[in-house]
């Protein structure tokens, strides 16, 4: 768990900011990842399956859109099978 929980201490990183991605819709995704993370650090157990660890994402970021989707977000996308 020592390993999922140093996943989560870093949020996606921000990129060049564009017309459709602007600096605060990059630091609303990053205040949601902060939320889903503290979230999943204190109730993620071992048999955890990685859909329920996207679902959690999901559920705290479905509020931001960005124009690349937070589907399409890599570091969200690998986080649940990469611990």
């Amino acid at each position: 768990m020592a390993s999922f929980a140093r996943l989560l201490e870093s949020p996606p990183a921000l990129h060049d900011l564009t017309d459709d991605c602007t600096l605060a819709l990059q630091r609303n995704l990053t205040t949601a990842w902060g939320v889903a993370a503290n979230y999943l650090a204190h109730s993620a157990r071992v048999e955890m399956p990685p859909e329920t660890v996207l679902n959690v994402f999901q559920a705290f970021t479905r509020h931001i859109s960005l124009p690349i989707g937070l589907d399409d977000h890599s570091k969200l996308m690998t986080l649940p099978y990469n611990w």
